[in-house]
């Protein structure tokens, strides 16, 4: 299912809010994904990669 999501965002080069389940908010572009991390373009081409098992939500990140 988070799959799913991730993979529409990557598809569609959308900004995404990714949430960890620490409470951390990031913003960027989804680039790459697999079964078990997700790499987030955050800014400036400083990509972070995240285990699935630790993100709790990805939305549209409209806000700034």
């Amino acid at each position: 299912m988070a799959n799913e999501r991730l993979d529409k965002f990557r598809k569609d080069k959308t900004r995404a809010s990714l949430k960890t389940y620490s409470n951390k908010l990031y913003y960027g572009v989804i680039i790459y994904i697999d079964d078990h991390f997700v790499e987030l373009n955050t800014h400036s081409n400083v990509v972070e990669r995240f285990e699935l098992a630790e993100v709790l939500f990805v939305d549209e990140g409209n806000r700034e």
